[in-house]
């Protein structure tokens, strides 16, 4: 089964904001997931 674009998105968060606590760049991970979410669905 893929993934659709939230569980991309989720997992991608969560891969790469694990380690950090800065408010301001856990904001620009998310929004650069949400941006590559919908093309990382179509290489899977």
């Amino acid at each position: 089964r893929s993934l659709n674009e939230i569980e991309v998105y989720e997992k991608l968060s969560e891969f790469f904001i694990s380690d950090i606590e800065d408010e301001q760049i856990i904001k620009d991970f998310k929004f650069v997931c949400q941006q590559i979410a919908p093309f990382w669905k179509k290489f899977e």
